[in-house]
């Protein structure tokens, strides 16, 4: 075959039997070899690697098939390319290279090289050629009818967010330039300022994303996680099918945690394809053998008869579950933590739950969802794939000289001194809310340095550090951020705060959050969170968890103001649910990685195999993740209590407190919170059962606001004089 395929590797380091073709895959020209055992001195299908010596790394075992193909390996049949305009992707059609990789997890479809790509000088799919148009429509539309007689400008929010979501769910452009529609539409259709959405893009979050990715970096130009996964494989003892499964999901899941997880699964799924292969290839020898002593036969007899040994095949299954195995654990582990995967980061930016939700908390929180779905998901790949595996022989040598390579490569100090950094950055986000945000204050009581001020002290630190291995070099140094960061996240997050904030300065989020809040108005805390989860899991599975947490999220945000509920009600199993996505392989990052990684298996990963693996993990998932986030997350949050006053602050929401005694969903309480329904006037708000009062009639029970922008304080009434009466704040 062709060896210029894209960034795909050469096929001709890891010879297959089906792939005996030549032809470009491009062109679709192709004509078949005969395949001869290399043994019998014949030439075979594909040209001669550079290198012939034979080694487990780079050799991949001959595919079970041994009939020659009729189809190019690359353009696939129709019915395949018909697939991947679908987002049912191949493992065929995506890169391999690492550098590609790391983009193409979040955008499979912009990456994927074998689709037809018939429309607008070969740009475009079918797919995105029906997203392009499918948005435009649904855009104008909304601007033309305007059907919300209410808020006019929420018909043009209305367009502009039925433009940008259906281009981030069928990737007419890179998500990333989407990101900046708001950028442009908001201000220019008298939504707000241009000032005022550039602020989303740039926050202490995008910070605290830039300083956690960073040390990932670092961690990554190490070799640390990479040390630790093979070590903690040979203190286990993996020697058998079960236990490698466990060790190699147990790292993905506790790495996934601290580091991003696109480069977690970059890391682990090569060491785990390099024992899969080394353990097929000794597989087949001894089947060879067997074919040999058993009967005299001619080479190709014996090839068929090792194709077709129990421990081969045994070896194929158990390495489609082992990718599986480690793309799910990674992505139960980005749920545990707020910097573990991007729809936590966007949930932490939204401007109602920002006070509330902290690193410590949210790890509180998250945490037994993150391991029961790590369970579950080791259950479930062990029911498929490892369960009746019984004759595969895995040898720990291959795993120590792995090892030894990786130490030999890193060096002893540079892993230290890195893994010491980001455990004190971890340990600053811990101790952040109890101890750090108390030191520095101003004289109003505000904290001044925020959990991203913490963060990027270690981050900075690792440029002031001198290397063992690179002498003349810092442990991190510039151009390696600069080959890796993908700054284009930062422009997502902004995108989706953006989006946030046009619902709001619109009213938008006051007409979707006045529908679903009516649809679940009867409903308990615990259906309200099972909707949300399922709602957020089939979007997910549909139109990735980027595009799904960038839209649900600021809906959910807007339903929990117009129902008077507490945000984190609905937000907290919204971000989770985004995270609950194993069903398609283009659902999250770490399922895209895997099935481009499986390229190097001699049987590739199928849209079936995440299918038939993911559907029973998404079902349970939903059903526990319901109950420990309702239950939980009162402990935590107090997510099913009344409206907090944190939430009820800030320039984001329409909300005063009032002093009215009463009971609050089965609370009794003193004072609660109250959504004015104009935001020009302040006489009249709404209270969470519907009862409409007059603003003035009531005390202002306080409000949860940071430093006023004056330094100076007001000045004291003078004596015997009435004070002031307490302002209620108008947030329009």
């Amino acid at each position: 075959g062709s060896s210029s395929a894209g960034a795909l590797r050469a096929p001709s380091t890891r010879p297959r039997a089906r792939d005996a073709m030549a032809g470009s895959p491009q062109s679709g020209q192709f004509q078949l070899q005969p395949t001869i055992d290399e043994e019998d001195g014949a030439t075979p299908g594909h040209a001669e690697s550079s290198d012939s010596r034979p080694t487990l790394q780079s050799r991949r075992p001959e595919s079970s098939d041994s009939r020659p193909s009729l189809r190019p390996r690359r353009s696939g049949s129709l019915l395949q390319r018909s697939g991947s305009n679908m987002q049912f992707m191949r493992a065929g059609s995506l890169p391999t290279e690492v550098r590609e990789l790391r983009h193409a997890a979040s955008m499979p479809i912009t990456f994927d090289k074998t689709s037809d790509r018939p429309f607008c000088c070969g740009l475009w799919k079918t797919q995105q050629l029906v997203g392009l148009i499918f948005g435009v429509v649904l855009c104008t539309l909304c601007w033309a009818w305007r059907p919300i007689v209410a808020y006019d400008k929420a018909n043009s929010m209305l367009g502009i967010a039925s433009l940008c979501g259906s281009f981030w769910v069928f990737e007419v452009v890179p998500i990333y330039i989407t990101a900046l529609f708001p950028m442009v539409l908001l201000p220019l259709c008298e939504i707000t300022s241009s000032n005022v959405v550039a602020q989303s893009y740039w926050n202490d979050t995008q910070m605290l994303f830039i300083a956690m990715y960073l040390v990932d970096i670092a961690l990554e130009e190490v070799k640390l996680p990479e040390m630790l996964a093979l070590k903690l494989l040979l203190k286990v003892g993996a020697v058998k099918p079960w236990t490698l499964l466990f060790g190699a999901m147990t790292v993905s899941w506790f790495l996934s945690m601290f580091i991003n997880t696109i480069a977690v699964v970059l890391m682990i799924t090569p060491i785990a394809m390099s024992l899969m292969n080394a353990t097929e290839e000794v597989a087949r020898n001894q089947g060879i053998e067997e074919g040999a002593e058993s009967e005299a036969s001619s080479s190709a007899a014996s090839s068929v008869s090792a194709e077709d040994a129990q421990g081969v095949r045994e070896v194929q299954l158990y390495s489609r579950g082992l990718l599986l195995g480690i793309a799910y654990a990674s992505t139960a582990g980005g749920m545990a933590t707020l910097t573990g995967s991007i729809p936590n980061r966007i949930l932490v930016g939204l401007p109602l739950v920002a006070y509330e939700i902290t690193w410590l908390k949210w790890f509180a929180f998250a945490l037994p969802m993150s391991l029961v779905t790590y369970l579950l998901a080791f259950g479930v790949i062990w029911t498929r794939y490892v369960r009746h595996v019984r004759c595969m022989a895995i040898r720990v040598e291959h795993l120590e000289s792995e090892y030894d390579a990786v130490c030999g490569d890193a060096g002893c100090r540079d892993p230290v001194l890195v893994g010491i950094l980001h455990f004190l950055q971890i340990l600053g986000l811990i101790l952040y809310t109890p101890c750090i945000a108390q030191l520095f204050t101003t004289k109003y009581g505000v904290p001044l340095a925020s959990d991203a001020v913490v963060a990027t002290i270690p981050a900075v630190a690792l440029f002031f550090i001198p290397s063992e291995r690179r002498r003349g070099e810092t442990v991190l140094t510039w151009t390696a951020v600069h080959e890796t960061l993908d700054f284009g996240v930062l422009l997502l997050i902004g995108g989706g705060f953006a989006m946030s904030k046009g619902f709001s300065e619109s009213g938008l989020d006051q007409v979707v959050g006045a529908g679903f809040a009516h649809a679940t108005a009867s409903m308990s805390a615990l259906s309200v969170t099972i909707l949300v989860l399922l709602l957020g899991s089939v979007g997910t599975q549909l139109f990735s968890a980027v595009g799904c947490a960038t839209t649900l999220l600021p809906m959910l945000n807007a339903a929990s103001l117009e129902a008077v509920v507490n945000p984190l009600r609905m937000a907290l199993p919204g971000a989770i649910s985004c995270s609950l996505a194993f069903m398609l392989p283009t659902a999250t990052p770490a399922n895209v990685i895997a099935l481009a990684k499986s390229q190097d298996s001699s049987k590739p990963l199928q849209v079936r195999d995440f299918v038939l693996s993911g559907l029973p993990l998404n079902l349970a998932g939903i059903v526990v993740c319901s109950i420990i986030a309702t239950f939980w997350g009162q402990v935590v949050f107090q997510s099913t209590s009344p409206f907090p006053l944190s939430s009820c602050g800030g320039t984001a929401t329409n909300c005063v407190f009032l002093q009215i005694p009463g009971d609050v969903q089965n609370m009794d309480v003193d004072s609660q919170a109250c959504m004015l329904l104009d935001t020009t006037s302040d006489t009249k708000c709404k209270l969470w059962n519907g009862t409409i009062v007059t603003v003035l009639d009531y005390p202002n029970a306080g409000s949860y606001v940071p430093e006023p922008e004056a330094e100076a304080p007001e000045p004291e009434p003078e004596s015997g004089a009435a004070p002031d009466p307490v302002p209620v704040r108008l947030l329009a």
